[in-house]
């Protein structure tokens, strides 16, 4: 999750859970549980003064990416005991502390071109690897790279 600072910087930190954590609430609302991590709460510090936030959801098997563009809240577990309740999966055994839910303003699908599906031996994947980085835009109706390389 992509949050920004007091200050106007951006900062990244690794949000997680089990399969299918992030839920959706409704046609405009995702939300999930924050689990106990390094205890720096420098995303959730970040959220008191510009509730902006973006995720970036990585679907390696099918080169796919997601970003997710939205405003967060992070009300307590005990403030919607219904929504707690739906996002929590009584087989994971990470401590929850808070809720996050994201209202969606908007989104956008990557061009899977530079992404490379996850092997046991990635080095010589990217040895190997014909695929290159460099800027491409996605077309939605066609589902294709601008570029034309068949991304």
């Amino acid at each position: 999750m992509a949050s920004v600072s007091e200050t106007g910087w951006p900062y990244v930190q690794h949000r997680g859970g089990p399969a299918g954590f992030l839920k959706l609430v409704d046609e405009r609302t995702l939300a999930f549980l924050d689990y106990r991590g390094n205890r720096q709460y420098i995303s959730t510090g970040n959220l008191t003064a510009n509730n902006r936030i973006c995720l970036i959801l990585v679907d390696y098997r099918n080169r796919a990416r997601l970003k997710i563009y939205g405003q967060a809240e992070k009300p307590a577990l005990d403030a919607d005991h219904e929504l707690t309740g739906r996002l929590s999966d009584a087989s994971y055994r990470a401590v929850p502390e808070r809720v996050f839910r994201i209202t969606l303003e908007a989104y956008d699908w990557n061009c899977s071109q530079p992404s490379l599906p996850a092997f046991p031996n990635r080095r010589s994947l990217l040895r190997s690897s014909r695929f290159t980085t460099g800027s491409a835009h996605w077309n939605s109706k066609t589902r294709s790279c601008a570029r034309g390389y068949g991304c």
